[in-house]
């Protein structure tokens, strides 16, 4: 299923062939999507020079959208090193909380209030 552009350049950069031309009827069929629904990711992807609609048929993918190409495992794993750096963040924070309150405690209980 096509959410963003990135899915659909996936999808065009599996349709590809080695010159980098892909029909975009195999890019229908494969993606699921109406060419209507397709226009919108075509012209964001021409506007970045990502890639080139030669005719009616045939989309050019330029060398630079294999580097844009954000393929799910990434995404995925990107995320998973997000949110372990934010709990580890969060767990060290607690920790020092802790600490600092204890010592606090401790030099005053040790020295007294007054």
């Amino acid at each position: 299923m096509i959410q963003n552009e990135n899915d659909f350049l996936g999808v065009l950069i599996n349709c590809a062939d080695k010159n980098h031309d892909c029909d975009i009827s195999d890019v229908l069929n494969e993606s699921g999507i109406s060419d209507i629904d397709c226009l919108p990711f075509i012209k964001s992807l021409e506007s970045k020079t990502l890639i080139k609609t030669l005719d009616f048929e045939t989309i050019h993918i330029y060398p630079p959208a294999y580097e844009a190409y954000v393929a799910p495992t990434q995404e995925i794993k990107k995320s998973l090193f997000e949110t372990s750096k934010f709990t580890l963040k969060t767990i060290l924070e607690i920790i020092v909380g802790i600490v600092i309150t204890v010592a606090g405690a401790f030099i005053i209980y040790h020295f007294g209030w007054n």
